[in-house]
């Protein structure tokens, strides 16, 4: 097949990003042919201003965008046009270069983004919805996005623009590829057909390395993600204070990383670390000694790759289970799940596991055999291609 992956890459990077990249090896290499068109986060650090206020008015509609897949598609003859994220700098107008092709078109669902304009759902500690009820205003009110009026109003002028384009002559996705059953049941119900919402994990990364796993178990905990209220990390000081003896590591940068230091000052966090953003042998390094993974999420994660990817290692996972971490991390088969609102129950049961060596290694091998078998980049690919056939073929019955 021939493949047009489209996705607006965002700074610092993101899990959207890291599937992308693995969807566009992976189909590599299965012998498909691959043409990414991407923008960047980063285009607006390296313009001028004359470049900025160009890039300010793109973020509303983006001729480049669209002139930029029209041009793909007279030289490429693709079977299917594959889009993951469009915000800021990409936005929908590249649904409106797609009205003659012939191809299957494909929305990624990553995120609450279609009808979330911050792509949460999430506000001031709790689930929020009130966009729906006001043509996206709450967004600019409460500085949603970014946490600035003007990006907040940009964003939600691009949504009005493409909602009032998708009336006139805007092509649809034929299919949705929903990260999760949490994410498809969301979209249902805000009225996307169910018979067009297929439901594909995310691939992970397998991070396993022989650097330092399997030597010795160390009371260590870790964090890695946005340093967000929402992933629950300001909760993370608290919970330090009631395991001294544990050595917690924050890995990852965010709008909330200030509170965070505040919080563990307040906290007297001498056992709290927090590095920063780390890829590659340092996140390796940093996290392959870990005893358990926190995932502490408040809000509904879509998918929760930071906890597969925690399987790929061999580690199990405390967590909320908000969202589609439910799924994912099985109680006492895969890790712990427990909602937080009691720091202290959450202490014993990380201090009970780590007296229970026999249970804790059964549950260390089932997690990294959970992700062989359903979260490989390998595994990903091949239910990708099933379903893009499988799609194609209704589409000829139809």
């Amino acid at each position: 097949m021939r493949i047009l992956l489209c996705n607006n890459f965002v700074r610092g990077g993101s899990g959207i990003d890291e599937v992308v990249r693995q969807e566009m090896a992976v189909l590599q290499g299965a012998g498909h042919e691959v043409v990414l068109m991407d923008f960047s986060n980063r285009m607006w650090d390296e313009a001028d201003w004359f470049g900025k206020i160009r890039l300010a008015s793109a973020t509303l509609y983006s001729c480049r965008a669209k002139r930029q897949v029209r041009e793909l598609l007279k030289i490429h003859q693709f079977d299917v046009i594959h889009v993951h994220n469009v915000v800021p700098f990409m936005t929908d107008s590249i649904f409106d270069a797609m009205s003659a092709f012939n191809g299957i078109v494909v929305q990624h669902l990553h995120n609450y983004r279609f009808f979330c304009p911050s792509s949460y759902a999430f506000r001031s500690g709790r689930p929020c919805r009130s966009c729906r009820w006001c043509w996206d205003l709450s967004c600019v009110w409460f500085r949603c996005y970014r946490k600035s009026y003007a990006a907040s109003l940009g964003l939600v002028a691009s949504r009005w623009i493409s909602a009032g384009r998708r009336v006139l002559w805007r092509r649809e996705p034929d299919v949705y590829l929903a990260v999760s059953e949490a994410i498809k049941e969301a979209y249902v119900r805000e009225g996307l057909p169910a018979g067009k919402v297929m439901v594909m994990p995310n691939p992970a990364r397998d991070l396993s390395c022989d650097e330092t796993r399997g030597t010795g178990r160390k009371r260590k905990l870790v964090f890695v993600g946005a340093l967000l209220e929402a992933k629950g990390v300001l909760l993370l000081p608290a919970l330090a204070k009631l395991l001294p003896g544990y050595q917690i590591h924050i890995i990852g940068a965010g709008e909330d990383e200030n509170r965070l230091r505040e919080a563990v000052r307040l906290a007297g966090g001498g056992n709290v670390n927090i590095h920063g953003v780390a890829e590659g042998r340092e996140l390796c390094g940093l996290w392959s000694d870990a005893f358990l993974t926190l995932v502490p999420s408040l809000w509904a994660e879509p998918f929760g790759l930071v906890a597969v990817e925690s399987f790929s290692m061999g580690i199990p996972v405390v967590t909320t289970g908000q969202g589609a971490l439910s799924g994912l991390v099985v109680d006492g088969e895969t890790g712990l799940v427990d909602s937080f609102a009691e720091l202290p129950q959450v202490a014993g049961r990380i201090e009970v596991l780590w007296n229970d060596e026999r249970r804790y290694l059964a549950i260390s091998a089932r997690v990294r055999s959970v992700y062989k078998e359903n979260y490989s980049p390998e595994r990903f690919g091949q239910r990708l291609v099933e379903l893009i056939e499988t799609f194609k073929g209704r589409c000829l019955c139809a």
